[in-house]
């Protein structure tokens, strides 16, 4: 009942982005989506395929500008190692 008297509302939502569960005696429904997300759902495994590559080839190009950018990084110890060095000297401290 309160999805009909807020229809509009819920609508406006769900376009703006929101993924709104529609329930039931507390049990979901459905689910309403912006129209976007759902062409996505419908999309074949071939168009899905194709996303996660080009989405993959913008993330290596991103990759390569800070490595462009940040030539110094790569050479840098990893978090890791250095939080093990200050644990260690922090050791040696209290000793």
């Amino acid at each position: 009942m309160e999805l009909r008297r807020r229809l509009g509302e819920v609508l406006d939502r769900a376009s703006a982005g929101e993924h709104i569960v529609v329930e039931r005696d507390r049990r979901p429904l459905a689910v309403l989506v912006p129209y976007e997300d759902a062409l996505r759902l419908q999309e074949s495994p071939e168009a899905a395929t194709a996303r996660a590559l080009a989405a993959l080839d913008r993330l290596e190009e991103f990759a390569v500008r800070m490595a462009e950018m940040h030539p110094d990084a790569l050479n840098q110890p990893a978090a890791a190692e250095l939080v093990r060095d200050e644990r260690l000297r922090g050791h040696e401290v209290a000793e």
